[in-house]
Parts: C-alpha cells; structure tokens; sequence
C-alpha cells in the first residue's frame, strides 16, 4: 500500500496554496491544490501526452493555466508566485537539464551570480551566539555539514580559529575535520537548479516553496543545497524523510518558506 496520496495532502496543507501558485508536473497533488480554491493556478506540464490530460482536467476551472513545456523555458515568462509545488513522483516532470555539461556551467554560472549579488553572504563576521543557534539546531542531521561548514567559514575569514575550535570541541566533531582542504568538485543536484531559481526570481516574500523529491538524500550533504540555501538567512528550510510505500522506499519532503 502507497502512502504517497497521504504524504502530498499533507504536504500540500502546509503549502496553504491560496493565492498565486505554481504546481510543476501535473499528477496527484492537483486535485489537492484545486480544493484550497487558489485565486490563479499555474501547471507547467513537460510531458504532450499528460499536458493534455491537464488541460482537459482544467477545462472545470477557470482559474487554472497550464503550459506545456520544460520548467526552464516556461519560468522564464512568468512572475512571482505565493505557493510552488514539485512533485519528483509525477509521470516526467523533465527536472534535468539534459547535457550533464550544461549543469557544471550552470553551477558556475550561478556560484559567480551569487558572489555579484550578494557578496555580503562570504563576508559576514559570525558572532559567537549565532554560530550556537546554527550548530545546535542540524548537529544531529548532518554534523559532517557542520565541519565543512565551519571550515569554509575560517578561510573567508568570517570567523576566527578559536571560534572553530571551541565548536568543534563542545560538539565533539574531530579536529580532522577543520583542515582546511583543496576543494573538490561538488556532486551536482538536479533539484538544486530548480529550487534556487524559484526562490530567486519566482517566489514572493513570505511564500513557501515545497517538493516531493524521490531522492531521500539529505541534502544537508549536499554542498550547493546547504551553503545558497540552507544557510541563507533569507530562508527556513525544512525538510524529513519519509515513509513511501511497503518496499521500504523513501522520499524527502522539502519546505521551504522565503523570509526575504
């Protein structure tokens, strides 16, 4: 027996999709969605087959918009959005960018956006109280993050050794740990591209941002996930892994809400 109906409902009750909201891939949540009765809703739907499906589905209401097409192509003409909605689940909901080449520019491309931008993000000096309120909210789900985390922090200068050190005792992390090391090329999260333009460029201030993602990694152990979003204080993330189905299958749920 699937869980997975009951997974998205809950999901999709914590999104509170009631004003502008943005589903990719169209497929068990929108029946969902629909019945929070959003002032506009927006499905982009990569698929021919099931994009008409979609269309005749939302044929009822007319409220619902739904674009056939990739996300990428789609997003680029369209504004912001209170409430968006993936489902790693649905039939094809075309995540990846194709050419494995593509993501490694689109990597550098964004890391280089992000120092432009926001350089004050590489920059701040952490005070001894936020170091605390950060390291003892995610010691127990990734205390390896929390090292390299740590680490990176010491060689932009924004905190001292000292700082590290005493961390790294009170949280027993190993002092092996906090070697500074060359950097290494990073595994590359197809959910990544997505979720960061979304809260970008495509979520509005207080909006969330939630996902269904069949890959239950955490991606606490993900480096692009956890240094532009986890630790960005524009934004709460949340996430949990959780229960599919009675072939001991996982999924990771994300929540992600846009303070800023």
């Amino acid at each position: 027996m699937s869980h997975l109906p009951a997974v998205i409902k809950e999901l999709i009750e914590q999104l509170k999709p009631k004003s502008k909201v943005l589903e990719v891939g169209f497929g068990l949540a929108s029946s969902q969605i629909i019945q929070h009765n959003p002032a506009s809703y927006t499905i982009i739907e990569a698929d021919p087959k099931i994009a008409k499906e979609a269309k005749d589905w939302a044929k009822k209401y007319p409220n619902v918009t739904v674009i056939e097409g990739n996300w990428k192509t789609a997003l680029s003409k369209l504004k912001d959005f209170d409430a968006i909605f993936f489902n790693d689940y649905s039939a094809r909901n075309d995540l990846s960018y194709g050419d494995p080449s593509d993501l490694v520019h689109q990597e550098k491309e964004l890391m280089a956006h992000v120092k432009k931008t926001i350089p004050h993000l590489t920059t701040i000096q952490y005070a001894d109280h936020d170091l605390e309120t950060f390291c003892a909210s995610i010691i127990k789900e990734s205390p390896k993050e929390i090292s390299r985390f740590l680490r990176e922090l010491e060689q932009n200068g924004q905190i001292s050794h000292e700082q590290s050190q005493r961390l790294i005792k009170k949280y027993n992390l190993g002092n092996e740990e906090i070697k500074l090391k060359p950097s290494v090329a990073k595994p590359i999260d197809f959910l990544f591209p997505f979720v960061n333009e979304c809260l970008e460029k495509h979520l509005s201030k207080g909006g969330l941002l939630a996902a269904l993602s069949k890959d239950a990694t955490s991606r606490f152990e993900n480096s692009l996930f956890f240094e532009k979003i986890i630790t960005n204080y524009n934004y709460n993330y949340q996430e949990d892994k959780i229960f599919i189905d009675e072939d001991q299958r996982n999924s990771l749920k994300i929540l992600i809400e846009k303070c800023t």
